[in-house]
C-alpha cells in the first residue's frame, strides 16, 4: 500500500505540469526561512534601538509589542478581529532551542513528504495544521480563562510530521539524531507524550492541544489520501 500510494503520486506530478515542478527541499527551505526570519526579528525586537537614529529611523524599529501584537495569538487577538494571527503565529518560535527542534523535524520529515504530495498539497497541509492548532490553542484558552499568548510551528510540523510516518510507517526515525526507531512506533511514542502532558494538565509552558490538533489534522488528510487511493485502485 505504501508503495502503492508513493509510486501513484510519483506518477500524477510527472504527467502534471513538470515545467512547474518544485523540488521537496526547495519548499522546505523555503519555509524554514520564514521562520528563521520571523524568530530573528522577535530577538532584534528585543534590542533597543542605538541613540545615534533619527526619529524617523525609530519608525521603522521593531518592539516587542509590535511583535506580540501581529505574530502572536490569543482570544484578545480574535477578539480585536486579528484573525490573522493565527497563521502569522505559526512562524514565530520562543527561543532558539524551539526553532531549531521545530525545523529539523519539518527538514526531515517534510522534504520526502512534499515530494510525494507536490507543492501545493505539501503547503496546504502545512499551513491548514498551523492554523487550526492555533485555533485549538486559543479555545484552550477560552475554555480554562488563562490569558497566553500562543506561538509556535509545533502544530504546522506535527501534521507533516504525522502524515510521513502514517505513509511510511516502516521508516526509521533517528531519535536525537542517534537512536533509530521505527517510525510508526516514534510517532506513537510522541503522541502518547503529548496526550499525557494534556491529560495530567502538566504546567510545562508547552501547547500539547495544539501539537496533538495538528498531528491530527495530518491523521485526517492521510485518511482521506487513503480513501481516494483505494477508489482509483
Amino acid at each position: 500500500m505504501e508503495q502503492q500510494m508513493r509510486q501513484q503520486y510519483h506518477y500524477r506530478s510527472s504527467i502534471r505540469r513538470p515545467s512547474r515542478a518544485v523540488s521537496g527541499e526547495l519548499v522546505v527551505l523555503g519555509l524554514i526561512s520564514v521562520n528563521v526570519a520571523v524568530t530573528f526579528c522577535w530577538f532584534r525586537a528585543q534590542v533597543s534601538p542605538p541613540r545615534h537614529l533619527t526619529q524617523q529611523m525609530r519608525r521603522f524599529q521593531l518592539s516587542t509589542r509590535t511583535m506580540l501584537t501581529h505574530f502572536t495569538t490569543s482570544t484578545q487577538h480574535l477578539q480585536e478581529g486579528r484573525y490573522y494571527t493565527l497563521l502569522t503565529s505559526m512562524f514565530s518560535q520562543a527561543t532558539l532551542g524551539h526553532l531549531g527542534a521545530n525545523m529539523i523535524g519539518l527538514y526531515f520529515f517534510g522534504r520526502q513528504l512534499c515530494d510525494v504530495l507536490g507543492h501545493r498539497k505539501f503547503l496546504g497541509l502545512y499551513l491548514t495544521s498551523g492554523v487550526l492548532s492555533s485555533a485549538a490553542a486559543v479555545l484552550e484558552q477560552k475554555m480554562s480563562g488563562k490569558l497566553t499568548y500562543n506561538l509556535g510551528a509545533s502544530g504546522a510540523v506535527n501534521g507533516i510530521t504525522a502524515m510521513s510516518i502514517l505513509l511510511f510507517p516502516h521508516g526509521t526515525v533517528l531519535i536525537f539524531g542517534i537512536v533509530p526507531m521505527p517510525a510508526w512506533l516514534a510517532g506513537s511514542l510522541f503522541i502518547f507524550k503529548d496526550a499525557y502532558s494534556f491529560v495530567t494538565d502538566q504546567q510545562d509552558g508547552i501547547g500539547h492541544v495544539a501539537h496533538l490538533s495538528g498531528a491530527l489534522v495530518g491523521g485526517v488528510y492521510y485518511y482521506f489520501l487513503r480513501r481516494r487511493s483505494f477508489r482509483r485502485f
